[in-house]
């Protein structure tokens, strides 16, 4: 789900610009508001910024009344449409949440950062790669106090293929830097800070981490036991709308993705979902998704300059 915040300036001749914030800024954030409002971002009257990560971390202990606040993060990123405003919303969110927000040349960084669809199915598939139709478990594992070595190393690849596409996207289309798109450990280090206690590697940045604390997987009871619940939205929103997003830049660029093609593909199943097919984005359910594709984006060159169908907008 996007969350937005609305700040308008008045100038001095009576205009008023709008920027709304999105966070966090990926799950095809940039796309939807193409699609929707391209024609009044084309007027100059609009502003949309992507952040990344989201501010705090939080779980509803009593709806409308009550949560368990985690952590409020150290530092935050985000790009904008267009994409020359992106220093100057990053300056006003600063000023918001009193932190440091540095901005991205592009949404393309932030649709490809490092965050919860890097870290969510990897982790999944670390934990679960066993799984089958109906198989039931003894216990569900707390998601990152027992993050091991396996998810690890699957965090990794995903990490490394992603951060692949990004460079060739700076190659390609002459944008932005290599270093806009940050490694997961990097990433991870530099939002939660001082909470990690042990920074020695991938694994330990989530398992020492006091930010992520108590969070149990996406599980649901059965009988005495606990089986995956592909309700959940580390399925139901992590994968489409924002693996989904990696696989689908990937194609655009031409970058070969097979750790995230095994991870997708072994989950989709269980969801009843059909997203890759023949190691593309390119399954019956591909309009489900944020990804490029499923607003008729076919080319790198109209995901980046914005030359496709969702240029022409409603408003």
């Amino acid at each position: 789900h996007t969350y937005t915040h609305t700040h308008t300036h008045t100038h001095t001749r009576g205009i008023d610009l709008v920027c709304s914030y999105g966070m966090p800024g990926q799950g095809g954030l940039d796309l939807v508001a193409r699609e929707v409002f391209g024609k009044i971002i084309a007027r100059g009257k609009l502003t949309v910024a992507g952040i990344i990560p989201m501010p705090l971390n939080c779980r509803i202990l009593e709806f409308g009344k009550k949560v368990d606040f985690a952590s409020l993060k150290d530092s935050y990123e985000l790009a904008a449409i267009p994409s020359d405003q992106a220093a100057p919303a990053a300056k006003l969110l600063s000023r918001i949440l009193r932190r440091n927000v540095q901005p991205l040349s592009h949404f393309a960084a932030i649709a490809l950062h490092a965050s919860n669809p890097n870290i969510h199915p990897a982790r999944l598939y670390g934990l679960f790669s066993d799984h089958r139709e109906g198989k039931v478990y003894k216990e569900n594992p707390l998601f990152y106090e027992t993050f091991d070595e396996k998810s690890a190393e699957w965090a990794q690849k995903v990490s490394d293929e992603r951060i692949k596409v990004w460079r060739e996207i700076v190659r390609k289309m002459k944008i932005g830097e290599v270093n806009e798109v940050p490694q997961l450990k990097e990433y991870v280090m530099a939002i939660y800070g001082d909470q990690i206690h042990d920074k020695s590697s991938l694994a330990s940045v989530f398992s020492t981490n006091d930010g992520f604390k108590g969070f149990r997987c996406p599980m649901k009871r059965v009988g005495d036991g606990w089986t995956l619940n592909f309700h959940n939205r580390y399925f139901i929103e992590d994968i489409p709308e924002g693996f989904c997003v990696y696989k689908g830049i990937a194609d655009l660029a031409g970058v070969k993705t097979p750790a995230i093609d095994k991870i997708l593909g072994f989950f989709q199943k269980f969801m009843n979902f059909e997203f890759i097919k023949d190691g593309k984005l390119q399954g019956r359910d591909v309009g489900r998704t944020k990804a490029p594709q499923a607003f008729g984006i076919t080319t790198l060159d109209e995901y980046i300059n914005g030359t496709s169908r969702i240029s022409q907008s409603k408003l």
